[in-house]
């Protein structure tokens, strides 16, 4: 686990846990997966752009996530992580199945 991966965590929002469990590459604690070594550069670049969504919020607390804002990716893409052309195509693939898991997950209702 590499230093830009444990800063994607926290940028992200990672539980300390799971900082901790990637920091010590022991074995995955609840609620985390194995990343094979072809998607990691996908993932990366996903914990970098995470808080790029389009939301809509309903009252104090009710918030929809509805996708990722696209048009700012490209600009990231474009300027601050830049991505090779024949590359672009595939990281956006990866996006929409990493965004079409995660959607569930973020508008899951809150139970209190």
């Amino acid at each position: 686990m590499d230093k830009s991966a444990i800063a994607s965590l926290k940028a992200s929002g990672a539980p300390p846990e799971v900082i901790e469990a990637a920091r010590n590459k022991s074995k995955p604690v609840d609620d985390v997966c194995d990343v094979w070594e072809e998607n990691w550069e996908s993932l990366l670049f996903f914990l970098d752009i995470a808080n790029h969504w389009h939301v809509v919020t309903r009252g104090l607390d009710s918030t929809q996530y509805l996708g990722l804002n696209y048009t700012c990716i490209e600009s990231i893409i474009r300027t601050f992580k830049p991505v090779k052309k024949n590359k672009r195509q595939a990281l956006y693939r990866d996006l929409r199945i990493i965004e079409l898991a995660a959607l569930p997950v973020l508008n899951k209702q809150k139970k209190d």
